[in-house]
C-alpha cells in the first residue's frame, strides 16, 4: 500500500472514530462569520421540494480519479465531513480545510482541502460545465481545475435567502458574469458498489443561465451545521 493510501485511510479512521452526530431536532444554528472563517462545519443538504435526501449529511469517499483525495458524497454508511473555513486573499472568499475532532473535542487539520475539478460531461454543447467536489493534499503535483497546486481560496458563505438564523450556505466563485449566468449544487446518483447505493455532488456553472438537466441529479444546497454543543441540547430535550 503506498504511503498516500495509508495516511488517507488512517484520516477516514480518525473522522470514523470522532462518530458524528444525526440530530433529529436540533436548535437553530448560530449565526457564521465568513469574514473570521468558522470552525468545525458539517454540511447538510437542502432540497426545495419533498425528497429523501432533504437534510442528510454530506460524506467522504475515496476518489479513484484523483490520487490521495477524496468525493464529497451522501450515503449511508461514510465518514461524515466536517470543515473548517478560514479567510484567503479575498475579504469574501475562505479556504476550505478538511478537520476532526480528537476525545477532547479540540479540532485539527487533517490536511486535505477542498477543490472543484471539471468532468467531462453531457453538457459540453451548451457549455455548461460539471465541477465535482473533493478534497486532497495541496501538493505541487496536485492537477485540479481550482487548485493547481495550490490551496483553492475561492470558496464563499452566503446567507441562505428568507431564513432569519443566520444560516449560510456553501458556494464557490467563478469569473462569470452573474447577471446572466447560473451556478449552483446538483447530487447525482452513482453506480452501487459492494457497500449500497450512493450520490456524489457537482458544482454547475452555466455562464448563459441556461439550465442544465440530468435525470440521474436534483438540485441542492449545501447547508452550514455548527453542531458544538447541538448534541448535548437535544440530549438534554429528550431528542
Amino acid at each position: 500500500m503506498s504511503s498516500t493510501k495509508i495516511i488517507f485511510a488512517a484520516a477516514l479512521a480518525f473522522i470514523s472514530s470522532v462518530g458524528s452526530v444525526n440530530g433529529l431536532c436540533r436548535a437553530p444554528p448560530p449565526e457564521l462569520d465568513a469574514a473570521n472563517g468558522t470552525e468545525g462545519l458539517k454540511w447538510t443538504i437542502s432540497v426545495s421540494h419533498t425528497s429523501e435526501y432533504d437534510g442528510k449529511e454530506v460524506k467522504i469517499r475515496p476518489n479513484h480519479e484523483v490520487d490521495g483525495a477524496y468525493y464529497a458524497a451522501v450515503d449511508d454508511y461514510s465518514p461524515t465531513l466536517l470543515t473548517t473555513l478560514r479567510a484567503a486573499v479575498e475579504d469574501d472568499q475562505l479556504s476550505l480545510f478538511d478537520v476532526a475532532r480528537d476525545g477532547s473535542d479540540e479540532l485539527h487539520d487533517l490536511g486535505p482541502t477542498g477543490f472543484l475539478n471539471m468532468t467531462s460531461s453531457a453538457y459540453d454543447d451548451s457549455h455548461i460545465k460539471q465541477y465535482s467536489f473533493g478534497f486532497a493534499n495541496v501538493t505541487q503535483s496536485l492537477s485540479v481545475t481550482t487548485a493547481q497546486g495550490k490551496e483553492d481560496g475561492q470558496w464563499q458563505l452566503k446567507d441562505v435567502p428568507n431564513n432569519i438564523d443566520g444560516m449560510k450556505r456553501l458556494d464557490h466563485y467563478f469569473d462569470v458574469d452573474m447577471t446572466k449566468a447560473a451556478t449552483g449544487w446538483s447530487l447525482c446518483s452513482q453506480p452501487s458498489d459492494d457497500q449500497g447505493e450512493w450520490r456524489r455532488l457537482f458544482y454547475m456553472v452555466s455562464p448563459t443561465g441556461n439550465p442544465w438537466k440530468d435525470d440521474n441529479c436534483i438540485d441542492v444546497s449545501l447547508h452550514a451545521v455548527k453542531p458544538g454543543s447541538a448534541a448535548k441540547e437535544d440530549n438534554e430535550d429528550g431528542c
